[in-house]
């Protein structure tokens, strides 16, 4: 069971950056790997304490995770907009307990094979992102810009779900003009080039960390 688990966790890790979007309602998308999560971490509960295993982390670096999230969840109490307020909390509350889930199964199984295994998935999914993302990029140039953002309005629903696709697309930043001509930046299949960009920066440095790890 623990080297199944462990499997589903690597193939979360290259998986992340190409999930889907499930539809549920009109306004209401949800990405695959969020409701992937929480079932996960739903099992893991159930799991431990059925082995009267359940360990609640109280080191330094979850209390500073949690209360993170207390205070975000606070601050609902200030905002302008709560409904936007709101939907970014469910955001974070669906994206939290993976902290945890892999704290559990990595910190109390922990070996460098398998650290090392989990760190070459992360990596190799963000890989794959970047050769498809390098790939569209180039496609303005062989295709045009019109070709390429008609490739992402078709794209969009399935990957970001239908209300997020509507809005970047509408009030997108994927263009930059130079020079007096608009150019596509490379965002691969996220929602936005800031966010592949802040994926890419993380995973460079867990590629960095490879390389040294396996010259020594």
């Amino acid at each position: 069971m623990r080297n199944f688990f462990f499997n589903v966790l690597c193939f979360l890790a290259v998986f992340a950056p190409f999930q889907f979007a499930l539809n549920i309602a009109p306004g209401f998308d949800v990405a695959v790997l969020r409701v992937v999560i929480i079932l996960l971490f739903v099992f893991v509960v159930i799991k431990s304490l059925a082995e009267k295993k359940l360990v609640i982390p109280n080191d330094q670096q979850s209390i500073l995770l949690i209360a993170f999230f207390v205070v975000n969840a606070f601050s609902l109490f200030f905002a302008d907009n709560l409904v936007f307020g709101i939907r970014k909390i469910l955001f974070l509350a669906s994206i939290f307990p993976l902290y945890f889930i892999l704290s559990d199964k990595l910190n109390n199984d922990l070996t460098d094979k398998k650290l090392i295994k989990f760190t070459k998935h992360l990596v190799w999914g963000g890989f794959l992102s970047l050769v498809f993302g390098f790939f569209i990029f180039l496609g303005q140039f062989v295709f045009g810009v019109d070709a390429l953002f008609g490739f992402y309005k078709k794209i969009g629903p399935l990957f970001w779900g239908q209300s997020l696709s509507d809005s970047v697309l509408n009030y997108q930043s994927f263009l930059v003009n130079i020079g007096g001509a608009d150019y596509f930046r490379m965002a691969s299949l996220f929602p936005d080039p800031h966010n592949f960009a802040l994926f890419a920066g993380m995973i460079s440095f867990l590629s960095f960390a490879l390389c040294v790890y396996f010259f020594r």
